[in-house]
């Protein structure tokens, strides 16, 4: 009964690690998706101000 017991808790610690990595790999992939988008919004950001300055029907808005 006690080998049964051990094994249980192994198999519960297993499952606990790869739940454990899969959450770290998910932050991670969280993480640089946010970075790509910042850089994608300043680019944008950046485009639009380009276009905002270049037409005169355009200067002085906010987008």
């Amino acid at each position: 009964m006690e080998a049964l017991r051990s094994k249980a808790k192994r198999l519960v610690a297993r499952g606990w690690l790869a739940a454990r990595r899969r959450v770290d790999g998910l932050r991670e992939e969280a993480d640089r998706i946010q970075a790509e988008l910042a850089v994608a919004e300043l680019e944008w950001q950046e485009a639009v101000g380009d276009q905002g300055a270049a037409h005169p029907r355009l200067r002085g808005r906010r987008n």
